[in-house]
């Protein structure tokens, strides 16, 4: 696949390579004392034009690959942080409730139009519906 660097017509290639050797030169079958020392470096780069878009969409598709990957592995958990957070935000409402119950039932034993007994189940459902939020704050 070519990711093309240059716009959406142009995709990108090269290498690059060296070398090196020794060679003894021979003139009418006299040897020349001298070696000569050769040394080669060159540099390739090749350009391939893309008139079709064809580097183009397969980049673009990758691309679209990825991010559902992402969504597929991310969405389970926020569905997960949310629903907890929906289950925080009833216990607490419930815990309100249940408290202004307590209250308005205290109020009333004061007033004497209710019994010392009725503060009981009050109270034991609003400890049993605290200890069962506790875990969802953590």
């Amino acid at each position: 696949m070519c990711v093309p660097p240059l716009g959406d017509a142009l995709c990108a290639g090269g290498g690059a390579g060296a070398g090196f050797g020794t060679e003894s030169a021979e003139s009418d079958g006299l040897a020349i004392p001298s070696s000569l020392i050769l040394y080669s470096a060159g540099f390739d780069a090749t350009w391939e034009i893309d008139f079709f878009g064809a580097a183009a969409e397969a980049a673009d598709a990758s691309l679209a690959d990825a991010q559902l990957s992402l969504q597929a592995q991310v969405a389970p958990s926020y569905i997960n942080l949310r629903s907890v957070q929906q289950r925080i935000a009833l216990s607490d409402a419930v815990i309100a409730r249940q408290q202004r119950m307590l209250e308005l039932t205290e109020r009333r034993v004061q007033a004497r139009t209710a019994s010392r007994l009725d503060l009981t189940p009050l109270r034991g459902q609003l400890e049993s519906t605290r200890a069962e939020a506790e875990p969802l704050q953590s």
